[in-house]
């Protein structure tokens, strides 16, 4: 599970790397793809039809992401103008149920270069009294922000006026009441108020597609019926944050699978963050793998940067940080 980090604009998400790769040309990297495997879909469905259909990968081939290669394109600027988002397309050396199972309980903390310090499921007792334990700049910068009230973290001020007293003994308490509102508690920002889904449905509703070709996973905006969640303190240039998300996943027709990991909470970087991840049986070599379409979609505090030009230089930055994510996670997920 899993964050854009831009010195031009606002970080995002820590399971997003902050380093940008060299890549090589897209002429190169097909034909390595080609030379490496020579694909075939394991099911009467066309996954690559499908793909293109839905998605911002038109005439999508199912050979171009064969060799792994990870590709990233930008979805259509969003009338919601907090809106930002990031389609990729790879494969898993994996079967489907493995890499669904995988994408629920996958964690950066592993990957030092992401800066995930801590990743834990949300329990009912004690859930958030890890984040105590942190002992780095990181810590010491979130104490530092917190301190800002609303114009150093995302609460509201009521949470503001209650951590300014003791930051570190009253996170757990903010939190644990953060998840149990699950998305639907305010944000009190300088621009006004915003709740996580709010901006969720408006992500949604600005991207049609995502409802016809999600609809069981995005009823979990609507109030739908979750699995348990988690949480992660993380790095945002030098200064730490919290986000609390929880995932669901769909079964389709022909053994394919959706998976939703949704962020609805978090104190730094953005309001809200949605990954959705269609899923579909392919074999790569003769061995069974899984053609992977991921759909990142966020809402970002509104600045300067947010707008028109600066929208989209982040959306350039964020391809390249969810290329280095899906690159780990076909690492860490190969069979």
């Amino acid at each position: 599970m899993n964050t854009l980090v831009a010195d031009t604009f606002v970080p995002f998400r820590a399971s997003l790397a902050r380093t940008l790769t060299a890549v090589a040309s897209a002429a190169a990297l097909l034909a390595i793809a080609a030379l490496a495997a020579t694909p075939s879909t394991a099911t009467a469905a066309d996954p690559a039809a499908e793909l293109s259909g839905f998605s911002s990968f038109r005439d999508f081939k199912l050979d171009s992401v064969a060799g792994g290669t990870v590709l990233t394109r930008p979805s259509p600027l969003m009338a919601f103008t907090r809106g930002i988002s990031v389609q990729s397309a790879f494969v898993i050396q994996a079967p489907v149920k493995d890499v669904a199972r995988g994408l629920t309980t996958w964690s950066g903390v592993r990957h030092g270069d992401l800066k995930v310090f801590v990743h834990e499921n949300v329990t009912k007792a004690g859930g958030f009294n890890k984040l105590s334990t942190v002992n780095n700049g990181s810590y010491r910068n979130f104490l530092k922000a917190t301190g800002q009230g609303i114009d150093g973290v995302h609460v509201s001020k009521a949470e503001a006026e209650e951590l300014k007293k003791d930051p570190a003994g009253a996170w757990p308490k903010v939190l644990s009441e953060r998840a149990s509102s699950f998305g639907s508690a305010t944000y009190d920002t300088p621009n006004g108020p915003v709740t996580a889904r709010g901006d969720a449905r408006s992500i949604i509703g600005a991207n049609a597609f995502l409802a016809k070709q999600f609809p069981s996973l995005v009823s979990l905006v609507s109030g739908g019926k979750a699995s348990p969640s988690y949480w992660e303190f993380f790095d945002v240039q030098g200064t730490g944050a919290v986000n609390i998300g929880t995932t669901k996943t769909a079964t389709g027709a022909d053994g394919t699978m959706q998976v939703l990991d949704w962020q609805y909470y978090a104190s730094g970087g953005f309001y809200t963050n949605l990954v959705f991840y269609q899923l579909w049986p392919v074999q790569i070599g003769g061995k069974e793998a899984t053609l992977v379409w991921r759909g990142d979609f966020l809402s970002v505090p509104e600045s300067p940067e947010s707008k028109g030009m600066g929208r989209l230089g982040a959306t350039a930055i964020m391809q390249q940080e969810v290329k280095k994510v899906a690159g780990y996670l076909q690492q860490d997920l190969k069979k």
